[in-house]
């Protein structure tokens, strides 16, 4: 379970998920790319939380592009 990885807990897990479905409502009613980019750094933020700050770096260093 993912409370046993890191230091992640259930509670992190439901945060991350109720940030990303607000994120969500918002990408539909207002601006794509910030909840996009938020959103990048939320599941970034969980990646270095559970120890993969180089898949983290790595997936920062990709150059984005937004329609």
């Amino acid at each position: 379970m993912i409370e046993n990885v890191k230091g992640v807990t259930e509670a992190d897990r439901a945060e991350a998920i109720d940030t990303l479905n607000k994120l969500a409502v918002e990408s539909v009613n207002g601006d794509r790319e910030e909840a996009h980019m938020q959103g990048d750094g939320v599941l970034c933020g969980l990646l270095s939380d559970l120890g993969f700050d180089d898949v983290a770096e790595a997936y920062h260093r990709i150059e984005k592009w937004f329609a």
